[in-house]
C-alpha cells in the first residue's frame, strides 16, 4: 500500500505512477498490506487452471526462496522498473517495504528495481 499522495497517469507507453509530494530520502513510500497483498504457495498455484495462472503471472511474481507467488491488489503494480530507481527495499523488512532512495520531487515517476524486490520478497 502506498503511504504517500500519488497520481496515476496514462502515457504513450502505458500507465505510470507519480508522487504528488516532495519526498525526503528514507521516506517510507510503500509496504505490503495484509488486505491488499496475497501470497499463494506454489503447490496451490500448480493446481489452478491455466487462465488463473496466467493472471497471477501477469500481476504477481514468484518469491523463489519461499516458493510463493506474490500478487499485489493495489496501485503499486504501476510502478516502473529501473536499474537506477528512486525507491529501494528497506533491508530491515522481510516483506516489500520501499523507501525513497534519494530526495524525490513532486511530479517524479516512482521506480524501483524489480529484481531487488523479487530477491528480497
Amino acid at each position: 500500500m502506498l503511504h504517500i499522495k500519488y497520481r496515476l497517469e496514462k502515457s504513450d507507453t502505458g500507465m505510470k505512477l507519480y508522487t504528488e509530494e516532495d519526498l525526503a530520502a528514507g521516506t517510507p513510500v510503500y509496504s505490503d498490506s495484509p488486505d491488499l497483498d496475497v501470497d499463494i504457495p506454489a503447490e496451490e498455484f500448480d493446481k489452478m487452471d491455466e487462465k488463473t495462472q496466467a493472471e497471477i503471472r501477469q500481476w504477481g511474481f514468484l518469491l523463489e526462496p519461499e516458493d510463493v507467488w506474490h500478487v499485489d491488489f493495489d496501485i503499486s503494480r504501476y510502478m516502473a522498473h529501473s536499474f537506477e530507481p528512486n525507491l529501494v527495499q528497506d533491508g530491515q523488512h522481510n516483506k516489500m517495504y520501499l523507501l525513497a532512495a534519494r530526495d524525490i520531487k513532486a511530479g517524479e515517476e516512482l521506480t524501483y528495481n524489480f529484481l531487488e524486490g523479487k530477491q528480497t520478497g
